[in-house]
């Protein structure tokens, strides 16, 4: 399917801007995972006690937050990628209407036209 709504160097942009943030995702999740397996080794081989040392089990459970969010937007830069190899980039997953392009260069791999709908 050929996607008339962009010129070349608009999809060449918007790939990318996507293999970017994909790549940049990546490392971040690279970083997460190390500092969770950090964590983990650290709570194992201490005498930890929940009292004393609750804010390094709080920092973990963020760690695991921040790990989630990132793979999502992983996910969201890949399926975003595929879009627009088979032409379907840009569109509303909720409403099938064109997101802007003005939004889709803020942020390339969102899937809907508006946040607050």
């Amino acid at each position: 399917m050929k996607n008339d709504r962009f010129n070349k160097k608009e999809i060449k942009q918007f790939r990318e801007m996507l293999k970017s943030g994909l790549k940049e995702s990546k490392e971040e999740l690279t970083t997460l995972n190390n500092l969770l397996a950090d964590q983990k080794e650290y709570i194992k081989n201490s005498d930890m006690n929940y009292d004393a040392d609750a804010s390094k089990i709080r920092n973990r459970e963020m760690l695991k937050n921040m790990r989630r969010r990132t793979k999502a937007n992983n996910k969201d830069y890949k399926t975003a990628l595929n879009k627009l190899e088979n032409g379907t980039y840009g569109i509303c997953e909720k409403s099938a209407k064109k997101i802007s392009k003005e939004r889709l260069f803020a942020m390339p791999q969102v899937k809907t036209r508006n946040l607050l709908k």
